[in-house]
């Protein structure tokens, strides 16, 4: 096995020491100039967040490892921006989101969940390819959606058109828009020759 060697790349007041021989590459990442380095690549270069945490822990990372930046930027290689992750899988948890799409992780376990319409049906969390389900079926989407739009039609109120001045919910149940209320629209008012019958 080879023994550690390495450099700071940091100065104590937590600047960075600027070379011309580091470059940016096209991935966004920082690549600073080590030819000694065992796993430096394009004549010597290595990255430079890994290289930071080699330092810190003191030895030479594997391959598998990953360096994960918590701010999400990828030139910010300051030691406490910087979290070493033992996998791939690990690294890919970190970057997901409450309401992210991304798909099972191998260590997730697919538990048992109600379905969001509110039906009372249980199925797997997760389909046979690993996606994320939140309905047991189309139906219940789209059972959900109008549930949803009943819930904010029934709190649009309107007066009847007939002029008794009745207060009535614009939307009945099926989303169709209402004018009358039950019975009112039965009063039809026709004018012809300047007269108004009834």
């Amino acid at each position: 096995m080879k023994t550690f060697k390495g450099k700071a790349i940091y100065n104590p007041a937590g600047k960075r020491k600027t070379k011309h021989s580091d470059r940016v590459k096209s991935n966004g990442y920082y690549a600073v100039y080590l030819p000694e380095h065992p796993f430096a690549f394009g004549k010597g270069y290595v990255y430079e967040h890994r290289h930071i945490i080699e330092l810190q822990i003191g030895r030479y990372l594997d391959s598998y490892e990953i360096v994960h930046h918590k701010d999400g930027n990828k030139l910010n290689n300051i030691t406490e921006n910087l979290e070493l992750c033992s996998s791939i899988a690990e690294h890919k948890l970190e970057h997901r989101g409450v309401n992210s799409k991304q798909k099972r992780l191998p260590s997730e376990s697919n538990v048992l969940i109600e379905c969001a319409c509110g039906c009372q049906k249980k199925f797997m969390k997760y389909d046979k390819y690993g996606r994320e389900r939140k309905y047991f079926s189309f139906g219940c989407v789209v059972r959900h959606k109008r549930i949803i739009r009943q819930k904010e039609q029934s709190k649009i109120l309107t007066s009847c058109s007939c002029g008794c001045g009745t207060i009535i919910c614009k939307y009945d149940r099926y989303g169709r828009e209402r004018k009358y209320i039950s019975g009112h629209n039965n009063t039809k008012k026709i004018i012809r020759h300047g007269k108004m019958y009834i």
